[in-house]
């Protein structure tokens, strides 16, 4: 997505747009939108497309409705389903997540989720264009994305909900978690999703910070009769280092952990 974009000086931005991108793909990787110009590179863009996509789709996938922000640990539902799943068997528990997700779902409009998030994704990428210096106006750069990008998120988001429908309601034996580390220190559980040579040395690895998830990991849980949890890592989660930005940056003396100050800047 990013190479189609023209860079120039910095649009108009919102206020709280920074606090809120901060929040979906990272305070590093903003500062390094802000910072760094993309014309000749325009990776730091898709790395933050890429986070704030998997964030958002992950969003969809776990949320118990998609009308209102209701994610599966807010709300009623989530209440609900917390208290039985921690005093009930996974198989009623299991059978009434399945349940009331699929009658959630009758009662919801499909093309209408499907439009709703679609536009909400396209805002988020118009903010991370804006950060990054992107030329043009909001709106034009929200019809650009919407016209060039429209078909290919609309399918995303129809896949988003398959999976919701699969790990929601097609199964009762066990439970589906999506694996999306942030601000924590990198792992074997996690992969990193863009390793350099300068990265490979296991004493870096071990001190570096995961910024984001670049790819979603997934857990299976199942609660057994004696109430014990087991736990079945499915998929390790690819993650953005805070390594990998200061690469981008430039700053490669980061690597071997000299604190330095980073440059003010307006803009790229």
């Amino acid at each position: 997505m990013a190479g189609g974009l023209g860079m120039g000086a910095s649009a108009e931005l919102k206020e709280g747009v920074k606090e809120d991108m901060a929040h979906r793909v990272g305070e590093a990787t903003v500062q390094l939108l802000l910072q760094k110009r993309h014309d000749e590179d325009p990776t730091c863009i898709q790395i933050a497309f890429q986070a704030c996509l998997m964030r958002h789709l992950s969003e969809i996938i776990e949320a118990w409705t998609l009308h209102r922000k209701c994610n599966v640990d807010d709300g009623p539902f989530g209440r609900v389903y917390h208290e039985m799943y921690t005093h009930e068997d996974q198989a009623v528990s299991g059978r009434w997540r399945a349940l009331t997700r699929s009658y959630l779902r009758a009662v919801s409009d499909h093309n209408g989720i499907v439009k709703g998030q679609t536009r909400q994704l396209v805002v988020q990428l118009v903010y991370i264009a804006l950060l990054a210096g992107v030329k043009g106006p909001s709106k034009q750069l929200f019809e650009m994305i919407s016209s060039r990008f429209g078909s290919t998120i609309r399918s995303l988001m129809n896949q988003a909900l398959d999976i919701r429908k699969v790990i929601g309601e097609d199964i009762i034996s066990g439970d589906f978690k999506l694996l999306l580390p942030s601000d924590v220190p990198f792992d074997e559980s996690m992969e990193d999703a863009y390793p350099t040579d300068a990265m490979s040395n296991a004493e870096i690895r071990q001190d570096a910070v995961v910024v984001r998830t670049a790819e979603v990991g997934l857990m299976r849980v199942v609660k057994s009769d004696s109430e014990d949890l087991n736990t079945t890592l499915l998929l390790k989660p690819k993650v953005i280092l805070e390594l990998s930005l200061n690469e981008l940056n430039g700053n490669r003396s980061e690597l071997w952990g000299a604190a330095e100050e980073p440059t003010e800047s307006n803009g790229p």
